[in-house]
């Protein structure tokens, strides 16, 4: 067993998948097929069973899954350890991000951090922001920028507040959207329990969700073909051709999203993370 047949046994259990598994570790099928079969032999016992519905773990898969995420974490802690004995900053750096996180703001972000400290390298991996806390709560990634506020018991830096909108192809008014169809997505839990408290405190019946998607990005375009209304954040409206209402909470504030920079500055090993999340602080708050 090396490294790579770990992250094979990680990746097949989060996909639960081999085509998509396969995709993402960049191999063929039967060669993924191929490492299976091979831990397999290795260990002596079924780790995987197929079926029409996709993969799933035996127990003793389940151990080796286990197993995998504490092999990985070993050698990313060795690898920071040395890395942090030198002054050069150098090595990789895990980080945890949403979608549209990565999209609009991580690009920059990287570039400058590449322009000042060229022989790092950085892993990155999307999605909602309950996932991304429980990433580098459970130390797979080094750094995670999540939407919304959240409860977090390590460390945490405030990087961005922007307005909510109510947006609209055609213009739209307080009083008229609760006839009005809208056009929901899957945020997170944090932002869909704000949206949920925000239109409690303004109407007495429920929205009319025509539409549900599971992308913020797919809202938007849905919204600009006139499909309905949605709260946007101003980030994702400026440029386009929106009818606009603030969203304005009860006691007169704004109603605000927030991006969080989440670490754990205990687990901290290499000169390499310390230096970006110093270099994010001075990013955001020059």
């Amino acid at each position: 067993m090396d490294e790579r047949d770990w992250s094979i046994l990680l990746t097949l259990y989060e996909e639960k998948n081999i085509t998509r598994a396969a995709k993402k570790l960049f191999i063929s099928q039967s060669s993924l097929t191929s490492r299976i079969h091979d831990i397999e032999a290795r260990f002596g016992v079924k780790v995987v069973v197929r079926s029409k519905q996709g993969v799933t773990f035996t127990e003793e898969g389940e151990y080796l899954v286990q197993c995998a995420r504490e092999m990985i974490e070993k050698l990313r802690s060795i690898e920071q350890t040395i890395q942090g004995f030198g002054t050069d900053v150098k090595g990789t750096i895990q980080l945890a991000t949403t979608g549209l996180f990565t999209k609009h703001e991580l690009p920059l972000i990287i570039k400058g951090f590449f322009e000042l400290y060229p022989n790092v390298e950085f892993k990155v991996r999307t999605g909602l922001s309950e996932h991304i806390l429980s990433l580098v709560s459970e130390d797979s990634s080094d750094v995670g920028f999540v939407r919304g506020d959240y409860d977090w018991k390590y460390d945490k830096k405030l990087l961005i507040e922007e307005p909510m909108y109510i947006v609209s192809k055609e213009p739209i008014s307080l009083e008229n959207i609760i006839s009005l169809p809208r056009v929901a997505y899957k945020g997170s839990n944090s932002m869909i329990t704000t949206f949920n408290q925000w239109w409690k405190e303004n109407y007495d019946v429920a929205p009319i969700i025509s539409v549900e998607v599971d992308k913020v990005e797919a809202c938007k375009e849905l919204v600009l073909n006139g499909l309905g209304y949605a709260f946007l954040p101003d980030s994702l409206i400026q440029g386009e051709e929106f009818e606009c209402i603030p969203m304005i909470q009860a006691d007169g504030k704004p109603l605000l999203r927030r991006t969080w920079m989440m670490y754990k500055s205990s687990q901290i090993k290499s000169a390499a993370t310390r230096t970006f999340i110093e270099f994010m602080l001075s990013y955001y708050h020059h």
